[in-house]
């Protein structure tokens, strides 16, 4: 029918391919989110989103991580691209984790013996203190150190001398080889070593988000990034870099865009080329890729109906169907070209011959594909339903588009030879079919063994492109337990709830701490402001004093720095730790003998001192607060409006394997079923789809052998299109074991998906092993050549999967690819092999015989 009214097929299927065309416009999207694809209603992700719903400024945020060489360097850094940020009309919202309130009370957040230590080290740098007050340049650090080279070893400490001439050496050496250094005066005073490299600043920026493109956060990550540029470009050196979850769903965004897109064209490329091999007729070629392309944009068009946005597993469906659509007009063309061959009329011997065959096919790989929709995966579930619809659509245009296409391209019917002889390999499996089926027994029975072996990866951020900025500076944060992502997150009721489940998590081994908002409160601020006052009494007058006399000029630059040469070769002989550090200045200032060079050298030297001097008079003047006097933008972190708390725990050590994030939040688990966070959701994540998995499994099964029994009514004939699966799936593990690849959240699919391969290739073997009679019949007719070819087809379009920048994609289509592999050895040479034990009955009904 179709093939005499192909003006009205075709016509309508213009008609449908605008309105899928408008629909795909207009509607479809894409979501990075991996939680998402999980059901809202799983009861982690209402306590995620509870805590979301407290705290939205915890949200979509991205983390701008700025580096320098010193922590002067990035305290004027991040302050710059704080004011530039705040300017951003894109930007809602700026925190500054360690902003002037934290600042100006360090002190109270030593404990009182690093308190102690830093007052001890003022103590030991009064001298030096008094000294720059008076000259803050060349002129007085000269005088420094001609006085620690005259005074016994005993008169100056010699850790703080050492510290101030290493200091003083990393500046001269970055100077002579033309990199930014300035010297560190906060460093020389931190109360601890560890202190003083904490060169690393922070600001979390929450954008405004446009939802009405396709990349929601694209404007303010674009104002970052030229902020960024503009911040690393002031002299000085420094570095800033970005991550943060709204800036890796971005990336991943873009680069599951340019794998689709990657990947979609491959695929149709690689099947035009099998195509052209396989087919030989530029028309069918022409008429099968016409089916296949106006077959993707319906699916596309049922996609943005019915789901709406893709999401990181649901985008693939394209190479899906590219690889699978094409096979029914594969089976069609080539029953077309061997009825043709026999002078019968081909287009309707191949509708009569494959027509049952395709929509069972169709059937089966549908079901597959719905497998996963009863269960909370929701994405593979979604993906699930536009490929099973994807399978009907493409059995359906293969069976009207096809034929009115082909009426329409006006093929000739000539003799051309589509089928096979009856050659060496088809005889040598008939003939040693007893051995083909042990041997494939055996491999499956030792592949069993490695295939039990095969992991689950459940940590999603392994799917993500690990070499995008975004991802190098999480993993490289996660590897710090003060900065790490993987964090608990708890909300307690107020603040009696909030104190017990503090204590109760203070005991457990696996938890390293817990922040809540009375963390942010010291405790003995009596004790340390005291402390305090000590120090600030006998530095009083020092941060009071004005610089004395005029900018050193040119000469007495050059005169200050040999006085400091000739001190430092007396410091030079000293035994101690002076000794070495004085000899590495004296090297690095030999050559430096310049008006320029000392200038130079003068400014990196002291650039920092009234960064130092005003620091100290705001810290030496603090004074008790309470948890009222916490900045606002602190407490809506920690405090929600309606007075619920927020507690966040942290990991005891770095979180480095999937098992040690599991172990963490289980035993946070164990304190509260509420606690939610990046380890409790990966942890219940892969809980739900290992039991998504499990179900989906059982139904594709299930589903399959009614189909099968219902089509085939058999129970023999059922158990031969069936047969081939449990080989395949154990060869497909087995063999991804030993390359190392495990399951994870985008390939677990492959396995119901499999399950339909499998059994539609078996389904078209069986159907014509009951028509010719024989298992050497079945090999020499145009059937297997049709089976062969969808595979190659379904090859090639997984093929290019495999290619994609992607990480999930990928393995996605590397698993795929395996298991294709395997179809060939399980449907070519297994099934027939097993078709040849027995003869099949008559037909018994005219159902079976146009089968």
């Amino acid at each position: 029918m179709s093939f005499r009214r192909r003006g009205r097929v075709l016509a309508v299927a213009g008609l449908v391919t605008l309105l899928a065309i408008l629909a795909v416009v207009l509607r479809l999207g894409i979501s990075t989110n991996t939680v998402d694809m999980l059901s809202p209603d799983l009861p982690f992700r209402q306590h995620a989103k509870a805590l979301d719903s407290a705290f939205p400024e915890l949200d979509d945020t991205i983390v701008a991580v700025v580096d320098a060489a010193t922590p002067e360097r990035a305290d004027i850094l991040v302050e710059a691209l704080y004011e530039r940020l705040d300017e951003a009309a894109s930007v809602r919202a700026i925190y500054r984790p360690d902003g002037p309130f934290f600042r100006r009370h360090a002190l109270l957040y030593l404990s009182e013996e690093e308190l102690g230590q830093f007052v001890d080290n003022l103590a030991s740098a009064e001298p030096l203190l008094a000294t720059l007050s008076r000259a803050p340049n060349l002129h007085g650090l000269a005088d420094i150190v001609e006085l620690a080279g005259r005074a016994e070893a005993g008169d100056m400490p010699s850790h703080g001398l050492a510290a101030l001439l290493a200091e003083m050496t990393a500046s001269a050496k970055a100077l002579r080889n033309g990199d930014a250094r300035n010297l560190s005066w906060q460093s020389l005073l931190a109360a601890r070593p560890e202190r003083a490299a904490d060169t690393r600043r922070f600001l979390i920026v929450q954008p405004r988000l446009d939802f009405s493109r396709l990349k929601p956060a694209a404007a303010a990550i674009d104002d970052l990034r030229a902020a960024a540029r503009l911040v690393e470009a002031m002299p000085g050196g420094g570095g800033v870099r970005l991550t943060g979850e709204a800036l890796i769903e971005h990336a991943e965004l873009e680069t599951v865009e340019r794998s689709g897109l990657q990947a979609g064209l491959l695929s149709l490329g690689a099947v035009a080329v099998i195509l052209v091999i396989g087919l030989g007729s530029v028309r069918l070629i022409l008429a099968s890729l016409t089916t296949l392309i106006l077959g993707l944009v319906w699916t596309a068009g049922a996609a943005a109906v019915l789901v709406g946005n893709l999401n990181i597993i649901s985008v693939a469906f394209a190479v899906l169907f590219v690889g699978l659509g094409i096979d029914f007009a594969i089976h069609f063309v080539l029953r077309m070209r061997e009825a043709n061959d026999r002078g019968e009329a081909g287009v309707t011997e191949a509708g009569r011959g494959t027509g049952c065959a395709i929509l069972l096919s169709a059937l089966c790989a549908a079901v597959g594909f719905l497998s996963f929709w009863p269960t909370d995966y929701l994405g593979l579930a979604e993906l699930g339903l536009i490929s099973a619809i994807g399978m009907f659509v493409a059995a359906v245009a293969s069976l009207t588009v096809m034929p009115a296409l082909v009426g329409y391209l006006g093929w000739r019917r000539r003799r051309v030879r589509v089928v096979g002889r009856e050659g060496a390999l088809t005889a040598s499996i008939v003939r040693h079919r007893f051995g083909v089926l042990v041997v494939v027994a055996a491999l499956c029975v030792i592949g069993s063994f490695r295939a039990a072996q095969i992991g689950f990866d459940f940590n999603p951020m392994n799917l993500r492109d690990p070499d995008s900025e975004a991802m190098l500076v999480f993993e490289e944060l996660a590897d710090d337990p003060r900065s790490t992502p993987y964090v608990v997150q708890v909300l307690a009721a107020g603040e009696e709830e909030a104190q017990r489940l503090a204590a109760r998590f203070e005991g457990v081994p696996e938890v390293g701490g817990v922040r809540r908002i009375a963390s942010f409160v010291p405790s003995a601020q009596e004790r340390k402001v005291s402390l305090i006052a000590d120090a600030s009494f006998f530095l009083a007058p020092i941060l009071a004093q004005q610089p004395s006399g005029e900018p050193l000029d040119t000469d007495a630059r050059l005169a200050a720095l040999e006085r400091m040469r000739e001190a430092l070769n007396a410091l030079a002989l000293r035994q101690d730790a002076v000794g070495p550090q004085a000899v590495l200045l004296r090297t690095a200032l030999f050559e430096m003998r310049s008006a320029a060079q000392a200038a130079e050298l003068e400014e990196r030297w002291t650039v920092y001192l009234p960064q130092l001097f005003g620091l100290l008079d705001q810290i030496l003047a603090v004074e008790p607060f309470g948890r009222e006097d916490l900045p606002e933008d602190l407490q809506t972190r920690w405090v929600a409006e309606d007075g619920r708390q927020r507690l966040e725990v942290r990991p005891q050590g770095v979180i480095r394997s999937n098992q040690e994030l599991r172990s963490f939040a289980a035993a946070a688990q164990a304190i509260t079923p509420k606690a939610t966070g990046v380890p409790v959701v990966i942890d219940k994540a892969s809980a739900v789809v290992l039991e998504a998995f499990v179900v989906a499994t059982g139904i594709a099964a299930v589903g399959m052998l009614a189909l099968l029994a219902l089509a085939l009514r058999r129970p023999v004939d059922v158990a031969f299109a069936i047969a081939p699966l449990p080989a395949a799936a154990v060869l497909t593990l087995a063999t991804a074991s030993l390359l190392g690849m495990s399951l994870n959240f985008a390939n677990i699919i492959v396995l119901p998906l499999l399950m339909g391969l499998v059994v539609s290739s078996g389904i078209h073997l069986v159907l014509r092993w009951r028509q010719e009679g024989a298992a050497a019949s079945v090999l020499a007719s145009s059937t297997p050549r049709s089976v062969l070819l969808s595979v190659l087809t379904t090859l090639a379009a997984f093929g290019s999967l495999m290619l994609a920048e992607h990480p999930g994609m990928s393995s996605m289509g590397a698993l795929l690819t395996i298991a294709v592999c395997y179809i060939v050895v399980t449907d070519l040479i297994a099934l027939p092999a097993l078709l040849a034990m027995r003869r099949p009955p008559a037909p018994n009904s005219p159902g079976e015989r146009a089968a």
